[in-house]
């Protein structure tokens, strides 16, 4: 596991957009989300420029399942900063090929051990 987040978009949500009905899968991914305590990160995914930041649709779901803020990296920017140097750290660590990452569930809790 590298830390990657997975990105919730707005736009994929929109009732009337070309996903329709794509609401109940992004569901079940939010909560398997949550149920492995994975953060994400949400993009309005905007093709107009009155959608940028809009997050209506994607919110709906976040309130509906309670997925913990802290799960949510781009809500706060100390989190997101705080992301950003861990990917940096685990980048460094894999191009020295000194550790391997065994476990990621979340962005506080790294399990490394030292290869051969």
């Amino acid at each position: 596991d590298y830390n990657t987040l997975l990105e919730i978009n707005n736009s994929s949500l929109d009732p009337n957009g070309s996903r329709a009905g794509g609401d109940k899968i992004v569901k079940d991914i939010i909560l398997e989300c949550k149920r492995q305590d994975m953060p994400i990160i949400l993009g309005s995914d905007a093709h107009y420029m009155t959608s940028v930041g809009d997050f209506t649709n994607v919110q709906k779901l976040l309130d509906e399942v309670q997925m913990p803020d802290e799960l949510i990296i781009n809500t706060d920017t100390e989190a997101f900063k705080k992301f950003i140097s861990l990917k940096r750290k685990i980048k460094d660590i894999h191009s020295k090929n000194k550790f391997n990452v065994y476990k990621s569930k979340s962005i506080g809790k790294m399990w490394y051990a030292t290869s051969k």
